[in-house]
């Protein structure tokens, strides 16, 4: 049976999100993809509403969009590679933030398919990183709202080598 790692949730009674840190873990051989029911969701490593941190963590062999957070996502000296997507499944990204800010700092995003990053309305802070070998770097959306601004980015010494294109 193939199914996600990590699913975290946010309060149920008032939707609060959590704040969780998980720090030296490998997360790998997650999976989602379409069923007859219709599509499991993304995120086959971790999906959550949270703010979450990821410290001195591999996310690698993960198949059907590796990291979906709606909240905040912090990665720290972390590896997120070698993710792809399912040929039954239109996919994003390895990493993919709805509504919130990501920060990548002394981290590898490297070797996923369909892509690196995807950021939906919310900030992007990179710092001492490298981005290499995905099949797309960075798509950022400002949201559907007329009255979204595009997201802000900051990136700081940090490498972007080899991705099929920047957005």
């Amino acid at each position: 049976y193939r199914d996600r790692v990590f699913d975290i949730h946010a309060n149920p009674d008032d939707g609060t999100l959590p704040t969780v840190q998980m720090s030296g873990l490998t997360i790998r051989n997650g999976w989602v993809e379409y069923n007859t029911g219709g599509f499991a969701g993304p995120g086959s490593g971790i999906r959550g509403q949270a703010n979450l941190v990821l410290s001195n963590t591999a996310i690698v062999s993960n198949a059907g969009g590796t990291i979906w957070i709606s909240g905040t996502l912090d990665i720290r000296h972390s590896r997120v590679a070698e993710n792809n997507m399912p040929p039954t499944v239109d996919g994003v990204a390895a990493i993919y933030v709805e509504d919130g800010a990501l920060s990548i700092s002394q981290s590898q995003i490297e070797d996923n398919q369909p892509g690196g990053i995807y950021v939906n309305k919310g900030a992007v802070a990179i710092s001492q990183s490298l981005i290499a070998h995905n099949e797309g770097s960075i798509y950022l959306s400002p949201g559907l709202a007329t009255s979204d601004l595009v997201p802000l980015v900051t990136i700081v010494d940090s490498t972007f080598l080899a991705n099929a294109g920047v957005a």
